[in-house]
């Protein structure tokens, strides 16, 4: 009597927690699509995120020149921190997917929309890394935090030994450029 007790307490475990698990799922994709659509209207009509035409956008501070051979020095031991695939995503295979770097060029906003629109379209659909963003457009910064997302502020360029320095970091495995794809590094 007590051992067919045990038995069927442990069946309705096991489907609860199937249950569970199924419920978890489906939220996570039903999340990560508002997110999606969320960011998709943040873009089209985030005049906080792009200057509006016909007014300057704000200027980065000056910062120092980057001491590579100091930065190196300085990530050297450090464990690789861990690059986010973003809200957008709900896979739970994303933390296996390789980080790339996303160059963004100093592009026209309208081009930079549309192609961050089609960047984000695709990762959404079907995650394919997890992004770390290169930008020297410090208004952008918030945006990619607002949506889970890494970015990498830097005033003074792109050169090979910064991608060496992040790839230490953030264990970046290429750089693509984001309006053509094309791997950079």
């Amino acid at each position: 009597m007590n051992e067919e007790f045990d038995k069927q307490l442990a069946t309705a475990q096991a489907t609860l927690l199937l249950k569970l698990s199924n419920e978890r799922r489906i939220k996570a994709e039903q999340l990560a699509k508002h997110e999606y659509h969320a960011l998709v209207f943040d873009l089209d009509s985030g005049d906080y995120i792009f200057a509006p035409s016909g007014q300057a956008a704000v200027e980065p501070p000056a910062l120092q020149p980057v001491n590579h051979t100091l930065r190196a020095a300085a990530f050297s031991g450090l464990p690789v921190l861990n690059v986010p695939p973003g809200n957008i995503v709900a896979s739970a295979q994303a933390e296996q997917l390789p980080c790339f770097g996303i160059l963004i060029s100093d592009e026209q906003p309208d081009v930079l929309k549309s192609a961050l629109v089609s960047f984000f379209g695709e990762h959404h659909r079907s995650p394919f890394c997890r992004p770390l963003f290169l930008t020297a457009r410090l208004d952008l910064l918030p945006f990619f935090r607002r949506f889970g997302f890494a970015a990498y502020f830097q005033t003074d360029g792109w050169y090979p030994e910064d991608f060496e320095l992040l790839k230490l970091r953030y264990g970046m495995s290429q750089v693509r450029g984001l309006g053509t794809g094309e791997i950079i590094w």
